[in-house]
């Protein structure tokens, strides 16, 4: 005899599955046949171990229903993660912790765009390769499924960002800037400090320089300062995304 049960793979692959089992016999009310649960229902003589689910918890009651004896089978299951974590979720993270760093790359190399790209064009790839791993449900998705999703975005974001800082790099250094990009490039910390050489000395001095009227703003600093300011707000997601899935999987 087989059986099937709807699943609710929202905490994948850290889901438990509850399925019931009912045995009716039909024809004959409860006035004829009454069935009873024996103080051990369930007969694990013949249970064999899954290396995927484990056997939490199982019971069995009686019911009457529409004037029929029903017995009443309940057990839970538990998938092993293990499996799941080391071959999709563990790979989803370190793809999500590589992507920032493309803003680590000096934007003069002009690697920047083709290791985005490239990491970006990797994880798709990879998607490909475990989608038979993760199951295909809408209702409810996996939160696992979800984190995917958002980690190819976010990639997709950084090509997109990458692109944009390394379009500000080429402008015309005369072209106009607004007080956005002002403040940006006013941001970076090597700016305020400027080597100085005494008469008479060969020793050299650090001055501080923070006058605005001192200090010329190039779209080099506005790309330095994006670079910063990109790889603290794309850390800070990506610890928001992860933390935030093994939180709701595992409540």
């Amino acid at each position: 005899m087989s059986s099937k049960c709807t699943a609710n793979v929202y905490k994948f692959p850290f889901d438990s599955q509850t399925c019931d089992l009912n045995f009716v016999v039909w024809g004959i009310s409860a006035n004829d046949i009454n069935l009873i649960a024996d103080s051990n229902p369930v007969d694990l003589s013949f249970y064999t171990s899954n290396s995927d689910w484990s056997l939490e918890s199982y019971k069995g009651e009686t019911l009457l229903w529409n004037g029929y004896s029903n017995f009443k089978m309940t057990f839970t299951i538990k998938r092993a993660p293990l499996y799941y974590n080391i071959v999709v979720a563990c790979p989803t993270i370190l793809f999500s912790l590589l992507n920032p760093l493309v803003f680590l790359l000096p934007i003069e190399s002009g690697d920047r765009i083709g290791l985005s790209t490239t990491i970006l064009l990797s994880y798709a790839i990879f998607l490909t390769m475990v989608q038979m791993a993760v199951p295909a449900s809408s209702n409810p998705m996996s939160l696992l499924l979800v984190m995917m999703i958002v980690t190819i975005t976010f990639s997709g974001i950084i090509v997109a960002v990458t692109i944009y800082i390394s379009s500000l790099y080429h402008r015309d250094p005369q072209s106009k800037m607004n007080n956005v990009f002002k403040f940006i490039g006013s941001k970076t910390p090597w700016r305020h400090r400027l080597s100085a050489i005494r008469p008479g000395s060969n020793d050299i001095e650090t001055v501080n320089v923070k006058s605005a009227t001192e200090i010329t703003i190039t779209w080099k600093d506005v790309c330095d300062g994006l670079d910063k300011y990109m790889i603290i707000i794309s850390y800070l997601i990506v610890f928001i995304v992860n933390v935030t899935y093994f939180i709701a999987s595992s409540v």
